[in-house]
């Protein structure tokens, strides 16, 4: 309640000049966008999945016809559009699947690769590079995050003020303490 009454109070606070663009630099983080891949894989299960992803990889880089039903049926998708690693991740765990989605090029089958599941096959269809947003793109963003770290720095230097101006008495009460000797 005190906050809510402090804030109130307070004058809204509108960003002097630079300062949207400080905030921005510092935070640049926030404002970026990760790579993302779209792909489809091809998957393998079973105690002789790596062998039989092997061979019709293999298979596949001498000129052979590529077969992706040679594959076992994937409980999820067998294709994907603009993955962000970390989403890549929360689908197919911690692996060296995901880690070869972002670098194996773009348009030509590869692996196998292991992932939570099993063995796969992966096609790298498009990829896009991280990117930072510029300052226009996320004006209202910047804004919005600026006027809470304003608000709550207010905040703080009013509490400051308060606990300054008043003396804390602590009393002890020593009629009210029960105990045994």
């Amino acid at each position: 309640k005190m906050e809510s009454l402090i804030l109130d109070s307070e004058v809204q606070a509108e960003a002097g000049e630079g300062e949207l663009e400080d905030y921005y630099a510092s935070h640049l983080d926030e404002y970026t966008q990760p790579a993302r891949v779209s792909f489809k894989h091809i998957y393998f299960e079973g105690p002789e999945a790596f062998e039989r992803a092997s061979e019709q990889a293999t298979f596949a880089q001498y000129g052979g016809d590529f077969d992706s039903s040679a594959g076992d049926r994937f409980p999820l998708s067998n294709a994907y559009s603009s993955l962000s690693e970390r989403e890549a991740r929360q689908l197919f765990g911690q692996s060296d699947f995901v880690d070869q989605l972002f670098v194996q090029a773009v348009g030509k089958w590869s692996g196998p690769f292991q992932s939570g599941y099993g063995w796969h096959l992966i096609y790298p269809e498009g990829r896009s590079e991280s990117s930072v947003l510029s300052l226009e793109e996320v004006e209202d963003e910047v804004f919005a995050a600026w006027q809470e770290k304003d608000k709550q720095e207010r905040y703080e230097k009013v509490l400051e003020s308060m606990i300054e101006t008043y003396t804390i008495n602590r009393v002890s009460n020593s009629a009210s303490t029960v105990g045994a000797e």
